[in-house]
């Protein structure tokens, strides 16, 4: 969480503009244009999501029987939707600050060179969803049975 999960450069001469989304808000000296924090809201959800996720893999690991398995499976299930909202959230607010602007755009945009893309804390949450659904899937449901 502590991670960047998007971040968007403008290039304006010799001044350089930045927006940094996090799961807890936005920084950087554009963030203010960005949104107050009621209309933010949607990188608090994902936030709630990504601590509930952590939890259940957690949790997950500790248990031994089906409910284990179970438990990585669901936190798997909502990191990739701390993933989706987190994107839709970022979609619909771009469409209305930045129009034109998308996820990944590289290039000029009116008088200055932009560059938008996911950053790090994305992509880490994603292969943390991807991790819980594996090992969901290798998850042992009890004590293998030794030959006597």
């Amino acid at each position: 969480m502590v991670l960047p999960w998007w971040t968007l450069t403008m290039s304006l001469g010799d001044q350089t503009l930045d927006v940094v989304l996090y799961p807890w808000g936005v920084s950087g000296n554009l963030g203010q244009i960005f949104g107050s924090t009621t209309e933010l809201w949607w990188t608090y959800v994902a936030m709630v999501l990504v601590v509930a996720g952590g939890v259940l893999g957690l949790i997950g690991t500790l248990l031994i029987e089906k409910s284990g398995k179970t438990l990585l499976a669901a936190s798997g299930l909502v990191s990739m939707l701390s993933l989706i909202v987190f994107a839709t959230g970022l979609i619909s607010n771009l469409s209305h600050k930045f129009p034109g602007v998308v996820v990944f755009y590289f290039g000029r945009y009116y008088l200055g060179d932009v560059s938008a893309y996911l950053s790090f804390g994305f992509w880490l949450e994603l292969t943390a969803g991807i991790l819980s659904f594996v090992a969901s899937a290798r998850h042992s449901l009890g004590p293998s049975a030794t030959p006597p």
